[in-house]
């Protein structure tokens, strides 16, 4: 019936490119007389049984039907098709996840191990810290205390005796109430981590290592007579016997700064993605509701795209990171506060405005 190319000897309805008499058996999109089982699109005079769009002059079930039986060919064929749509959908799906991890490869970065040895970095023959910092020192402790102390929290608790009469507790003596003194204590519990990483790689010269360890120092210092802030001190990379980059502790949490520790000559890469994480898991094993980060370095670090990962896990873990150039802009630090300083004075103010912002 209106079919071309096909040539059946009876029946045939809306086939193509197909010719034959009889006995065919699941072929798609053919015509035959007879014999016919599970064909799709097709028309037979007789036998066919379920079949989807087709005429037939006898023993046709019709395909409207709710309640309509599958035969075992049908099903054998649907859970074909089922598996072949399984299979190429998995792959693409690995394809899609290669694809993702390339571009954004999570959990990627090994972090730097930490040098077991306190003093297993050498310190410099050469002086490479200015003598006098009290000064800088002064001048960065005084705003720093401000803002943290801002952070301290007030507690209010009533007393039998004081100075100052609580107006809402007054008609509460009538019953017998006695603690009608207010009393107001600040509480200054520690409430901030702060981790300083300091690049000593072969690029910082003399001039640079200078100024990093002395602004290393100095804002170390302010911190340790801060109550309530607890900082650490690291370098990177130290390069063991067996060339091992580790990150080198030279002032650890609850440990005052020693201006001697600070004297560190320049040396190695600059793994500023590994040492940011490294550092970031120091920070998370300490108990203080703030964890900063600040990274001085004067150069861009082995892989910007590491390095803007790293910073990236450690801020959605609640840890804020700074970044300080020395003299220069670095790549990788894209999502922070940045600023570059040319000399230790410039840091005061940098410090500043950096903790402000966080502390929003």
């Amino acid at each position: 019936s209106s079919d071309p190319d096909d040539s059946d000897s009876q029946s045939d309805s809306s086939d193509s490119d197909d010719s034959d008499s009889q006995d065919d058996s699941s072929d798609s999109d053919d015509s035959d007389s007879q014999g016919d089982s599970s064909d799709s699109d097709d028309s037979d005079s007789q036998g066919d049984s379920s079949d989807s769009g087709d005429s037939g002059s006898s023993r046709t079930t019709s395909n409207t039907t709710d309640d309509k039986k599958l035969s075992n060919e049908e099903v054998e064929a649907i859970i074909q098709a089922l598996d072949e749509y399984d299979d190429d959908f998995h792959d693409k799906l690995i394809s899609s996840i290669e694809e993702m991890a390339e571009q954004h490869p999570i959990g990627q970065i090994i972090g730097l191990p930490i040098a077991k040895n306190e003093n297993s970095l050498p310190l410099s023959s050469d002086r490479l810290i200015d003598d006098n910092l009290r000064g800088i020192i002064s001048r960065i402790k005084n705003p720093l205390k401000r803002i943290f102390h801002d952070q301290n929290y007030v507690n209010n608790s009533l007393h039998n005796r004081g100075k100052s009469i609580s107006s809402s507790r007054l008609a509460s003596v009538v019953i017998g109430n006695t603690k009608v003194f207010d009393s107001q204590a600040i509480h200054r519990s520690p409430n901030a981590a702060i981790a300083l990483l300091i690049d000593k790689s072969g690029s910082m010269d003399d001039s640079d290592m200078k100024m990093a360890n002395s602004v290393a120092y100095s804002l170390s210092t302010a911190l340790d007579g801060i109550h309530g802030v607890e900082s650490l001190v690291a370098y990177y990379p130290l390069r063991d016997q067996d060339y091992v980059e580790h990150l080198a502790i030279v002032k650890s949490f609850e440990e005052k700064s020693s201006i001697q520790s600070f004297n560190i000559g320049s040396f190695g890469g600059t793994p500023t993605a590994e040492a940011i994480q490294s550092a970031t898991s120091l920070l998370m094993t300490r108990g203080e509701p703030r964890k900063l980060l600040f990274v001085i370095t004067d150069g861009d670090p082995n892989s910007v795209k590491d390095t803007e990962l790293a910073i990236e896990e450690a801020q959605a873990l609640g840890v804020k990171v700074f970044g300080i150039g020395i003299r220069q802009v670095v790549s990788g630090f894209k999502d922070t506060d940045f600023h570059v300083i040319d000399s230790t004075k410039e840091l005061v103010n940098a410090l500043t405005v950096g903790l402000k912002h966080a502390f929003k």
